[in-house]
């Protein structure tokens, strides 16, 4: 503290007459505005009467809270702090941050009063004054209607240094006058999102508008924009603007557009001054990740727009990956420069010059050349040279020592906070172009400093020079035989994937010349891939003429010569013979000799002349040949038959001999033998009935028993089946050959047997006719049948969901029982055809379930049981032996009466039938043990009586109504 007291009274006393005063967040504004006295309010600093040219004003660490209540000046809220001070030349009005402290003025409290919001606005002319060090944010946009400025100067002669205005609902620093120069300034994260026409055009970071006065000046210095709802710099003044080393990213959110440097004037029409001095000037400026353009010239002439143009310099700039991040349509164009046709003629427009600029990555393109009108367009003008996008230099990520990994990694790095001194971060090597760049050195020389022999393109000058690129020099060339369709040239430095047109590459095998299908570059070789592979012994060689685009060369520029024909190493091994395996006729393709070989060959198929196939020593016709993997696959003009002899012999032709892919070629074959693996031809098996015989007659309904005999003479029998005509009674797979078909009703039939062999061969037996006779009349019996568990009247009580036995016993006096069915009502739960007669039931429901079981015997007569009632309850209760009911029987009035204390609760009495509906209810009387009930309604029989909780049954009594 000592010393920077001592730095202070040092830079007072070199102030003639001047005097210090302070702001403090704990000071008064009553107060002399001493340092032990401080001053509470900036905006009585700005307007203080004690505040002479040459005095400086140091503001303290903090935030200052503009609020109505401490607007000393100007009085009306949204109107901001105005400045009605001016200093004179050689002694300027100082408002400094007190060094190594940030003051803030955050103007969040403040609701404006009018249709206006401001922070700093000085409105007037204001001269001489010189900011540093302060930060103004928060000035709110409160509706739609509310326009709002963080920051606005008007005069001449003013400095603003190492000021931050942010988070503003509207624009971010707002100047006009001459001569005035904002340094080392940050304007981020400004948008009026409330717009009642379009939310975010209005956020800009630096902007300034004067078309009245055509000799201001104004200064952007190594200033910053980002973040913002629409441009980062937006030039619209008739004056003088200068972008020098300035920084625009990401900038454009809602419907803001979002270009990184906006350069022409909306004000400057036809009826402004004519074509005159400089205008723009921008100069190592960088534009990168905006979501419209890194520069437009906004100067179009459109149908509501006659612009003139306008003087204007762009040089060594960088426009990289502006675009990219957008999901819809707005803004139009993504380019890294638009240049727009004006209203003035082309001999004008060339007065916008170009130069040295990078254009890279960008989504639409590098550059957009307007033209006007739709009509008969003629394309914008502008004078321009060196330029990435003019030719003569290949710009790509390379060019650059490094650049961010993706664009959430360069906006964070371009916003790294800036030097203790308030200048620029230092982005390292970032953005900077690398050694052997192409774009060193090949920039024109506009009067900018530069290193070696020529300008680089682009905002950083690097310390590297261009030398003349050492020229790679050919070594060898082969072809290798686990590539033998590519030549590999191989050159003694590494070359640049710089991909060469074919055509450039002549490649002769055995004279001729081979096409050469692609090119590709890795390392040190070209490889040049064939149009057909070579083959051992063939004599290669290979010529390259250096074509005028993408020569061969390497990272650094060296070129290599062209090459006269040069000869190529055949590394192709002699390849394997296939060698005769064995030859074969198979019984599924008896017209087909299949020859196989102990390697795979290759599909180059012989004539059907070099084949000669010999059956029982007679000549074969061969009507084709094909190749299938190691086989060579003959097809006879007609089939062998079992027990044929076969040869068959190979002459190798001098047109497509038998091969391997590699070349291999099979040798010619003598006569050789051919396996005949066609098997003789399938008898069908034999099968008569042996039971019953022909005109056998039965009684119906008849049980017949069908027995067949079958056989096979050369092979076995795998089915057999019977049949009533063409009805299909069964079938059998083993012997004995039997089936017996039950309740055959009266007719005459005729039936057969039908036997398949192990060859699906088949063979149907004679038909042999039988009688079923109708038979005489006979008085059938009923069945009998019980349920005899559980007992009937066994008063227990089941639980929902129980597993209950059920079983019943059935006879028949004269026959058989053919099915027993256990039903609930009309609803049948069960049904079983043997014996034992029993199924397990599980009721799903709570009360009482009425069942029988009804037998059928097998002419079709039924007998149903008494039925068995089952009381189901949701638990099992023990209280049914507590409760009487009396008299029992009676006329229709009988009590209920309990023993025992019952479960709390409501509880229900309920009258039901045998067969479970319920018939009366009525809820129990729980103040007293008795309860007289009346039924008289009902008629007379039996009855049960339930008494039951919301949860389950209490107890159940059966009762009689007599």
């Amino acid at each position: 503290m000592r010393k920077l007291l001592f730095a202070l009274g040092l830079s007072i006393c070199s102030m003639v007459s001047a005097t210090t005063y302070y702001v403090s967040t704990n000071g008064n504004n009553n107060n002399s505005g001493t340092l032990s006295a401080p001053w509470a309010t900036w905006g009585h600093a700005f307007n203080s009467a004690a505040v002479r040219p040459g005095d400086t004003v140091y503001f303290r660490g903090g935030v200052y809270h503009m609020t109505t209540d401490n607007l000393a000046y100007p009085y009306t809220a949204g109107e901001g702090y105005r400045i009605s001070l001016d200093g004179t030349k050689g002694n300027y009005i100082h408002f400094f941050a007190y060094p190594g402290e940030n003051p803030i003025l955050d103007c969040s409290n403040v609701n404006p009063a009018s249709n206006h919001n401001r922070g700093i606005y000085g409105e007037s002319d204001v001269n001489y004054i010189h900011f540093k060090g302060l930060t103004v944010r928060n000035v709110r946009q409160t509706s739609g209607k509310v326009s709002v400025i963080g920051w606005g100067l008007c005069g001449d002669n003013n400095i603003i240094e190492n000021c931050t205005v942010h988070s503003c609902g509207g624009k971010g620093f707002f100047g006009t006058g001459h001569n005035v120069k904002y340094i080392n300034c940050d304007a981020y994260e400004n948008t009026d999102p409330l717009d009642y026409d379009m939310p975010g055009n209005d956020g800009v970071g630096f902007t300034n508008v004067d078309v009245v006065n055509n000799d201001g000046s104004i200064y952007y210095i190594n200033c910053r924009a980002w973040c913002n709802g629409d441009q980062g710099f937006s030039a619209i003044s008739n004056g003088y603007l200068e972008f020098n080393g300035c920084w625009s990213f990401n900038n454009g959110n809602l419907q803001g557009e979002g270009h990184g440097f906006k350069m022409g004037s909306v004000g400057i029409y036809p009826d402004q001054p004519d074509f005159g001095p400089l205008k723009r000037k921008y100069v190592n400026c960088i534009a990168a990740y905006n979501r419209a353009n890194g520069w437009t010239t906004n100067d179009s002439d459109t149908p509501t727009r006659h612009q003139e143009v306008h003087r204007m310099h762009i040089y060594n700039n960088l426009s990289f990956f502006n675009g990219h991040h957008l999901s819809d349509s707005w803004p139009p164009m993504q380019y890294g420069f638009v240049i727009y046709k004006t209203a003035s003629d082309a001999s004008l427009e060339l007065a916008r010059e170009y130069y040295n600029n990078i254009s890279i990555g960008n989504e639409d393109g590098d550059v957009f050349i307007h033209s006007y009108p739709p009509s008969n367009p003629v394309f914008a003008s502008y004078t321009h040279s060196n330029n990435s996008w003019d030719g003569g230099v290949t710009v790509t990520l390379d060019d650059f020592a490094a650049v961010p990994i993706n664009r959430e990694a360069g906006i964070t790095l371009l916003m790294s906070t800036r030097k203790s001194d308030g200048s620029l971060p230092d982005l390292g090597n970032y953005f900077k172009l690398a050694e052997g760049s192409d774009l060193i050195d090949k920039g024109y020389d506009i009067g900018l400093s530069y290193s070696g022999s020529a300008p680089d393109l682009g905002p950083f000058e690097s310390n590297f020079t261009r030398t003349t690129p050492i020229a790679p020099v050919f070594s060898s060339a082969s072809i290798e035989n686990a590539t033998p369709a590519r030549v590999d040239i191989t050159y003694n430095l590494t070359l640049a994937n710089i991909v060469p047109a074919a055509s450039a590459f002549a490649v002769r095998v055995n004279a001729v010349s081979r096409t050469v299908a692609s090119v590709a570059i890795s390392g040190t070789r070209v490889q040049l891939t064939l149009a057909s592979p070579v083959v051992y012994g063939d004599v290669v060689t290979v010529a390259y003429t250096k074509p005028a685009a993408n020569p061969l060369q390497t990272t650094a520029g060296g070129q290599a010569a062209s090459l006269s024909a040069q000869n190529v190493k055949n590394n192709i091994a002699a390849p394997s013979v296939p060698v005769f395996s064995s030859a074969s006729i198979e019984n599924a393709t008896p017209a087909r000799v299949d020859i196989t070989y102990n390697l795979t060959l290759a599909n180059i198929v012989p004539a059907a002349s070099a084949f000669a196939v010999r059956v029982n020593a007679v000549s074969r016709t061969v009507a084709s040949v094909a190749i299938s993997g190691t086989r060579v696959q003959l097809t006879l003009a007609s089939p062998v038959v079992y027990g044929d002899v076969v040869t068959v012999a190979y002459t190798k032709p001098a047109a497509n001999p038998l091969q391997t892919t590699a070349g291999g070629q099979a040798a010619s074959l003598s006569a050789q033998n051919v396996t005949n693996n066609v098997i003789p031809e399938n008898q069908p098996p034999v099968i008569n009935i042996s039971s019953p015989t022909k005109s056998t007659s039965y009684i119906a309904p008849a049980t017949i028993t069908i027995d067949a005999v079958a056989s096979d003479p050369d092979g076995k029998v795998v089915r057999v089946e019977f049949f009533q005509g063409t009805k299909k009674l069964g079938e059998t797979s083993s012997a004995p050959y039997s089936f017996t078909w039950k309740e055959v009703p009266q007719g005459s039939y005729s039936i057969t047997a039908a036997a398949t062999d192990n060859q699906n061969s088949r063979t149907v037996s004679g038909a042999v006719t039988i009688v079923v006779e109708k038979p005489t009349a006979t008085v059938n019996q009923l069945p009998i049948v019980t349920i005899i568990s559980p007992l009937k009247d066994n008063n227990r009580k089941y639980k929902k969901g129980e597993k209950i036995t059920i079983t019943a016993q059935a006879e028949d006096p004269d026959g058989t029982i053919s099915k027993v069915e256990f039903k609930s009502g009309s609803l049948v739960l069960a049904q079983i055809v043997t014996p034992p007669y029993s199924f397990t039931y599980e009721p799903a429901d709570t009360g009482t379930i009425v069942m029988t079981a009804s037998a059928t015997d097998n002419y079709g007569a039924t007998s149903v049981s008494e039925s068995i009632e089952l009381l189901i309850g949701s638990s099992i209760s023990n209280f049914s032996d507590f409760i009487s009911l009396y008299p029992n029987p009676n006329g229709g009035h009988f009590t209920l009466e309990t023993e025992t204390e019952m479960p709390v609760g409501q509880l229900i009495i309920k009258i039901l039938t045998q067969s479970g509906n319920v018939v009366h209810e009525e809820v129990m009387d729980d103040t007293a043990h008795m309860n007289n009930i009346d039924i008289s309604n009902l008629p007379s029989g039996s009855y049960i009586l339930m008494l039951t909780s919301s949860k389950e049954i209490i107890a159940v009594k059966k009762l009689l109504k007599l």
